[in-house]
C-alpha cells in the first residue's frame, strides 16, 4: 500500500477549518483532537475577536501547520468562507469549535480512502453523536448523498470537500442556518458522480448548536434553498416538510423508537465536556 507522506502546513493534504467565538473550551477540545493526527494536515482557525481567553491560547499555538485569524466578523458563515480562502489542502474538512475527529488515525483515513478511489471530489462518513445526558457516543449512519432532496444526510463535519471544486464557490449567507445545505448541494452538483461514502465515523459531533437552537429559521433556509437552488415544485417541497413533521413527531413521542431507527451503537465517553460554540 502506498504510503502517504506526513506533510503539514502549506504542502498539507487536508485543511480543516475551525471557527468559533468566546468558546475556549471547545477550541481546546477540538485542537486535543487534531494535535496527534499523523496525517499531512494544516488547521486553520478563524475566531470572530473572542473575548474569553482564546486569543491568548492561539497565540501559544506556534505549530507550522497552524494557520489563525481573529478578527470581527459576519457571523458563522462569513468566517467559514474566510476559513475557505485560507486553505491550501486538496482537502477541505469543516469542523467547528467543541466538535472533534473520530480518532487519532481518522485525517490519515480519509485521505487514503481518497486516494484509493481517485481522488473524488466529495467524501463523507457516519458520526458520532454526543449524548450529554448519559455521557455516550452514539453512532449516526449517514443517509444516501443520494438523499440530499430531504436535508444534510450527515453532519457536515462528516464531508469533505475537494478544494478545487470550490472555486467561486462560498457559504450563500443569505441563508442564517441553512448554508452548509446549499453549499453541499452546490459542491454535490459539480462532482459529477465521483462521490466516495466511508462507512465509518468521522466526527465527534456535540449537539446543541445553532441549527437545533433556530430550528424554525432551519426550516425556512431548507424551503427557499430547494426552491432557488434545486428548482424543486411547490408539491415536492411540501411534501418534503410534510416528512419532517412526520419524523419530529416520531421523535417527540417514541424517542426509543427514533433512536433505534437513527442510531446504530452506542459506547461511553471519557472526554472533555464543555460548553458549545455560540457563534
Amino acid at each position: 500500500m502506498k504510503e502517504i507522506p506526513v506533510l503539514r502546513g502549506q504542502d498539507a493534504l487536508l485543511s480543516i477549518v475551525t471557527v468559533c467565538k468566546n468558546n475556549l473550551s471547545g477550541l481546546s477540545a477540538t485542537w486535543e483532537s487534531i494535535k496527534n493526527q499523523n496525517a499531512p494536515l494544516q488547521w486553520i482557525i478563524v475566531d470572530g475577536d473572542s473575548s474569553d481567553g482564546t486569543k491568548r491560547f492561539l497565540a501559544k499555538r506556534s505549530e507550522p501547520f497552524i494557520r489563525q485569524i481573529s478578527e470581527p466578523d459576519a457571523g458563522l458563515y462569513d468566517a467559514m468562507n474566510k476559513g475557505l480562502r485560507m486553505s491550501t489542502g486538496e482537502y477541505v474538512l469543516f469542523l467547528n469549535a467543541g466538535d472533534r475527529l473520530a480518532n487519532d488515525y481518522v485525517a490519515e483515513q480519509i485521505l487514503r480512502k481518497a486516494s484509493e478511489h481517485h481522488q473524488p471530489g466529495f467524501l463523507y462518513g457516519d458520526a458520532w453523536e454526543y449524548q450529554p445526558d448519559n455521557n455516550h457516543l452514539v453512532k449516526k449512519k449517514a443517509r444516501s448523498h443520494k438523499m440530499i432532496w430531504y436535508g444534510m444526510f450527515t453532519h457536515h463535519q462528516a464531508m469533505v470537500y475537494r478544494r478545487n471544486l470550490l472555486t467561486e464557490l462560498s457559504y450563500r449567507q443569505e441563508f442564517k442556518i441553512g448554508a452548509d445545505y446549499a453549499f453541499t448541494i452546490e459542491v454535490l452538483e459539480r462532482c459529477q458522480g465521483h462521490i466516495v461514502y466511508w462507512p465509518e465515523p468521522i466526527c465527534i459531533f456535540e449537539q446543541g448548536g445553532v441549527s437545533s437552537v433556530h430550528s424554525h429559521t432551519g426550516e425556512q433556509d431548507q424551503w427557499e434553498i430547494r426552491k432557488t437552488i434545486m428548482k424543486m415544485p411547490l408539491y415536492q417541497r411540501a411534501l418534503v416538510h410534510m416528512l419532517h413533521r412526520l419524523a419530529l413527531l416520531l421523535k417527540s413521542k417514541l424517542p426509543i423508537l427514533y433512536k433505534r431507527m437513527r442510531y446504530s451503537y452506542a459506547k461511553p465517553y471519557s472526554g472533555l465536556r464543555h460548553h458549545h460554540d455560540q457563534k
